[in-house]
């Protein structure tokens, strides 16, 4: 019999040769068990888990399956000894893991998919590296379905894109499409899992006054600062939502007949607003100023004059308004209270200054 070192394992083993023949490893000879079929290799490996086969057929079945993978490079056999403890440990933690990877690569039949090969030469031949090449073709695989979910992700943008792009050149008004425009917004901006489908929902009903009433402010103005912060301004997609965004913000605090800048709310945005204007609040105009005096005024003398009961109004709307105006009418009152105190502290700066001199 003669001796034949394993062109991929290293292992020796015997052929029927000559006796005196000595064919070294770079010759190409590999064991047997690289011409097994799968369903053999299989086969063995459930007598592995079951610990029925010995370590060096346990290493040659880990070496068959690494070389199946048709990703390994053998420049030089491997140089590993199946009894040292060493050995015995790579196979136990790492064949599991091969299979796993090994099934994941062959359920992808992308033609773009493609793994990694890796190229054993005599300086790594102790397979020390076999772990970061699983742990490659793991993250190789994570990055494929994260690039195809990216894909489809933009393609669904795109169709719903084209979508809003027809019904806006048609001219319709955005309460009829509103769900389309809370839709694009839900994926141009990738709005948050936890809370897109509450904010597309908000949007949907930025038309319905009722509706927009019961959404906190804050909610709103939470949901349109994201948008501005996600997505590029400049189209008219962006700047459709933004008008309907406004519409909801307008419904909401108009509801008492008084205006936004009244109540203290800024209706407009501070940067573009998707037409390339820019539309800034002028707080110090004389005229707006005025006006916002006159609605806290109406609001304030309209008021009831104690906190409103549910009972005493005929709708849940009425009492939510009647809160609101109580809730308004009790803050200007503190802060003209509050200004009284603020000129009797003058006046009393004043006076001191003046009898100090």
């Amino acid at each position: 019999m003669a001796k034949v070192t394993c062109a991929i394992s290293g292992i020796r083993f015997d052929c029927s040769f000559l006796e005196s023949l000595s064919v070294p490893a770079n010759e190409g000879y590999p064991h047997p068990i690289f011409a097994a079929p799968r369903s053999y290799l299989d086969k063995l490996y459930s007598l592995h888990t079951r610990g029925e086969l010995p370590p060096t057929d346990s290493y040659l079945l880990f070496i068959a399956y690494l070389h199946s993978s048709d990703k390994i490079v053998w420049n030089s056999p491997a140089t590993c000894n199946p009894n040292d403890a060493s050995t015995k440990q790579m196979v136990e933690n790492n064949l599991s893991q091969l299979l796993r990877v090994m099934h994941k690569t062959a359920a992808i039949q992308h033609p773009r998919f493609i793994q990694p090969s890796f190229r054993v030469t005599y300086e790594n031949s102790g397979l020390k590296q076999i772990a970061n090449w699983i742990k490659a073709w793991e993250e190789n695989i994570s990055y494929f379905y994260t690039g195809r979910a990216d894909e489809a992700e933009q393609e669904a943008l795109q169709r719903v894109e084209n979508k809003l792009t027809a019904l806006i050149l048609g001219g319709e008004s955005p309460e009829k499409y509103a769900g389309v425009i809370a839709d694009w917004a839900s994926k141009a901006a990738e709005f948050p899992p936890a809370v897109a489908a509450e904010w597309r929902a908000i949007i949907c009903k930025c038309f319905n006054i009722t509706a927009m009433f019961n959404t906190p402010l804050t909610k709103l103005t939470e949901i349109k600062e994201y948008c501005e912060s996600n997505i590029e301004v400049g189209s008219i997609h962006f700047h459709t939502l933004c008008k309907v965004l406004k519409e909801g913000i307008g419904r909401h605090v108009d509801y008492l007949g008084g205006s936004s800048l009244a109540l203290g709310y800024k209706l407009l945005p501070t940067s573009s607003d998707g037409a390339g204007l820019q539309e800034p609040i002028n707080l110090a105009d004389r005229e707006k100023a005025a006006k916002s005096q006159e609605d806290l005024l109406r609001i304030a003398t309209n008021a009831p004059k104690q906190a409103p009961i549910a009972t005493d109004y005929p709708s849940n709307l009425e009492f939510l308004k009647a809160k609101m105006a109580f809730r308004i009418a009790a803050n200007a009152k503190a802060e003209a209270q509050a200004e009284e105190v603020r000129l009797q502290l003058k006046a009393k700066l004043a006076a001191s200054n003046t009898g100090g001199k």
